[in-house]
């Protein structure tokens, strides 16, 4: 989806990250569509109108909003990206609720057919290919009364590459029937393998649609917004920063690993990178300092998959090397519990995060480092991880 998100903005849309959970729809479609349904609301002005673009099963979280939801009453336009609409035999395949409402002649099914009268004064266009594996049957990615385009592509996630899309729905935004001052908003789009759920919003400042919603959610994989690449770093720059003190390396703004990840660049893979090769050349690192270092490490991988895409919960294995033995000399006494609250929360565990905040709150008065930490946690469960932060979703420039 990044690439398109590009060419999207090259026709004048700027791209922001919505972030629906959880990534697997283990709780069913309609919570998910209720996160879209908050965002748009807190992102675009009262009364704005917009166009959705909604991919896979990100397609069919944005018609259940457009339906049930009263986005029928906003949107201008609706682009259906392979969207198992009728449901999908593979859907068999996979547990959860959601699969299962993804199911032919499931109940989420059927009341989307018996309310799609809702969507008759929304012009709807379903791209779909007869050979796509994962719609089964194919007609599945159709909507009655919609113009539908088929594209040619066997393998899912490559839709998503499809430049006749993406070049289709741009030329019809600038069709002169959406000259008004109007929202377009779109959802589409899926991850890399393991990762799940991201969304992409896309704002213009044309004169023809003042902005472009766009967010991306999964069906179980598939390619979504692109994630920079590991930039190489030469090497006597390289040998120069691991070769720094552990405090100068680790702890000092805009030195080591943190020239990586500023308000100017965001390479998490190059800082996670640096950290990895930083703990092979000090083997003989106090615990402390190692477990900081790992525990950064792998919140690389969380800002990563928050801002670009991804399943944060591929941190997990490296944030359980950051605990330390409770005999670990200079250690916070709430260490273990912030790494251990960090991975309740991206596991989406609220009786784990109750626990450590009760453990937090039983520790000696003042001798917490981060007393607030599990209860801030739990007032944003659900949440893509620091997304509560003022400026969190500003870019880098």
């Amino acid at each position: 989806m990044a690439g398109r998100a590009r060419q999207l903005t090259a026709e004048g849309h700027t791209c922001f990250s919505p972030w629906l959970r959880p990534a697997d729809a283990r709780h069913g479609l309609v919570p998910l569509s209720e996160q879209l349904r908050r965002f748009i609301d807190s992102t675009l002005q009262p009364g704005a109108r917009f166009a959705l673009i909604g991919y896979s099963m990100g397609a069919v979280v944005c018609r259940h909003y457009l339906q049930e939801l009263g986005g029928h009453g906003r949107a201008d336009l609706f682009f259906s990206i392979a969207g198992p609409h009728s449901g999908t035999a593979t859907a068999f395949l996979y547990p959860g609720r959601g699969a299962k409402e993804m199911r032919p002649g499931s109940a989420f099914v059927r009341q989307l057919a018996r309310s799609s009268d809702r969507l008759i004064r929304i012009p709807i266009v379903c791209y779909w290919s007869p050979w796509d594996p994962l719609i089964v049957p194919a007609r599945s990615a159709r909507i009655p009364a919609a113009e539908h385009v088929r594209v040619p592509f066997s393998f899912h996630p490559l839709l998503t590459f499809d430049h006749r899309i993406v070049r289709d729905i741009a030329r019809r935004l600038r069709a002169p029937g959406n000259s008004s001052e109007s929202t377009a908003t779109a959802v589409g789009s899926a991850q890399v393998a393991a990762q799940h759920n991201n969304s992409s919003v896309f704002r213009t400042m044309t004169a023809s649609l003042r902005s472009v919603l766009a967010a991306s959610v999964a069906l179980w994989g598939g390619l979504a917004l692109a994630q920079p690449a590991e930039r190489p770093i030469p090497e006597t720059e390289r040998e120069a920063l691991l070769a720094l003190p552990w405090r100068q390396f680790d702890q000092t703004p805009n030195s080591g690993w943190r020239i990586f990840v500023n308000a100017e660049r965001s390479d998490y893979r190059t800082a996670a990178a640096l950290i990895e090769a930083y703990l092979a050349r000090h083997p003989d690192l106090p615990a402390r300092e190692r477990a900081l270092c790992r525990y950064h490490g792998a919140m690389m991988q969380v800002y990563r998959a928050v801002r670009f895409g991804g399943d944060a919960r591929l941190a997990l294995p490296g944030l359980r090397t950051a605990l330390l033995d409770e005999k670990a000399k200079d250690a916070p006494p709430d260490w273990n519990h912030m790494v251990r609250a960090t991975i309740a929360f991206l596991s989406d565990d609220r009786a784990a995060l109750l626990d450590v905040q009760a453990q937090v709150a039983a520790l000696p008065k003042g001798s917490a480092q981060w007393p607030h930490y599990p209860a801030e946690l739990l007032a944003n469960l659900g949440k893509p991880y620091g997304s509560w932060v003022p400026g969190f979703d500003k870019k880098p420039k």
